[in-house]
């Protein structure tokens, strides 16, 4: 096991974003070839992307650091990624090829996490 430790993202003031995803996007956001993260305009991430008190305005929470992890047991592999913001967006500005079946999703809106540098790692 090796840790890369650029960054203390386990620092008390560090606003960490976890969020679990499938191993080809694990691996493409590794690669660096994947610079954006999707999720759907549901209540479910509403709720967690969108300031309390912020609704109307969709403004979006400010978080510091994305921490991907593939799959949800307690080895499963991570690494954590700056976190350059979220916004919300009509699906047709987004990579298709970095969200799936994009046909099936016309007309909708999805939150688009912004992505930097890994700043930290284990495998």
């Amino acid at each position: 096991m090796s840790k890369d430790t650029l960054f203390d993202a386990d620092a008390v003031d560090v606003r960490i974003l976890h969020l679990n995803v499938k191993k080809k996007w694990f691996d493409m956001i590794k690669s660096g070839e994947k610079k954006e993260e999707y999720r759907q305009d549901k209540r479910y991430w509403k709720i967690r992307f969108v300031k309390e008190g912020y609704w109307l305005t969709q403004t979006c929470k400010v978080f510091d650091v994305v921490r991907f992890k593939n799959g949800y047991g307690k080895n499963a592999p991570w690494f954590d990624v700056e976190c350059k913001g979220i916004s919300i967006e009509d699906i047709s500005a987004i990579k298709p090829e970095w969200f799936g079946n994009i046909q099936d999703y016309q007309g909708l809106r999805v939150f688009v996490i912004r992505l930097g540098h890994i700043i930290n790692f284990e495998e």
